[in-house]
């Protein structure tokens, strides 16, 4: 069983920061600040391997940002995240753009800009339930101060090549249409047939948090699966349920399961961390856009495809 340790605690903090708001592109500017960065006159934060650092920045068009080479520290590589932050001059106002390294050159680094909805996305035919429960805010404030350690563990997944681009952005032209190759292939050779991927809470020490244990104590919220990517899903809820989830950290429990190449079951147990994105009511309940703290390996979209 593989054990990652994954550091979210500064991804939490700008993602929940009041004050700012998450952009997909620098469209969402108004023409004046853009310009002040575009031309130098303002400088950008960059949030990268726990660091912030300060940097101007320019943009390329087709969704690019260009940065200098000497602000990351040596050893920097393709496909690495980087939190993007743009201040305004009003009410302490931020804009956050979420973004991967995808070349690194001796004269700039280019950054490519995500947007979680133009991830391959996948429509399962079945129908399958989500559990969520309401992180409380204590325990938020602790994994945001790094009391706590997100730590996941993985059993018969593997995880993605880091060779892979895997963050990349389809068009939006091509977005709804264009099939991306993934990068898991299925291996028949005698597969777990009982896999799991599990987000866990622990203190420094390495023991499970104890409000993570109470967090599964508390009653969950139903939801039905409407799409899926590796970076997040969206789910609907009815009778209500969700209208108090507009701006929260979810834990989501899910179970999924597949026929591998010689007709066995496999199934695959899902517990992980998410952030409601977007929340809006519908006709029959609330319909809730998730982005995972930390993305999933391409080899679950086996069980959805």
């Amino acid at each position: 069983m593989a054990r990652m340790h994954i550091n979210v605690s500064g991804i939490v903090k700008e993602l929940f920061e009041r004050n700012n708001i998450q952009v997909h592109s620098l469209d969402a500017l108004d023409a004046d600040l853009r310009q002040q960065f575009a031309h130098g006159k303002k400088k950008a934060l960059i949030f990268f391997r726990g660091t912030v650092l300060q940097t101007i920045i320019s943009e390329t068009g087709n969704r690019r940002l260009l940065l200098p080479p000497e602000v990351l520290p040596a050893g920097s590589k393709a496909g690495e995240k980087i939190i993007v932050i743009l201040p305004a001059e009003r009410d302490n106002m931020r804009y956050v753009l979420q973004a991967f390294i995808k070349n690194v050159f001796i004269d700039r680094v280019d950054l490519q800009i995500m947007d979680p909805r133009y991830y391959r996305r996948v429509r399962p035919v079945a129908k399958h339930n989500i559990l969520v429960r309401n992180v409380p805010p204590q325990l938020l404030l602790e994994l945001q101060a790094e009391k706590l350690q997100l730590v996941r563990e993985m059993e018969g997944l593997r995880e993605d090549e880091e060779t892979t681009v895997q963050e990349e952005a389809l068009p939006p032209e091509e977005g709804k249409t264009k099939k991306r190759k993934t990068a898991a292939k299925d291996v028949y050779e005698d597969p777990v047939q009982e896999q799991r991927i599990t987000d866990l809470l622990c203190e420094e020490e390495g023991e499970i948090a104890a409000g993570y244990k109470a967090l599964l104590q508390d009653s969950p919220l139903s939801g039905t699966l409407v799409d899926f990517s590796c970076g997040g899903m969206s789910i609907a809820t009815k009778n209500g349920d969700g209208a108090e989830l507009p701006n929260g950290l979810l834990y989501c429990n899910f179970d999924l399961s597949r026929r591998d190449g010689i007709g066995n079951t496999i199934s695959l147990e899902v517990n992980i961390f998410a952030i409601v994105r977007s929340h809006k009511a519908t006709a029959k309940g609330h319909l809730l856009s998730l982005m995972f703290l930390s993305r999933l390996p391409e080899d679950i979209l086996l069980f959805l495809e």
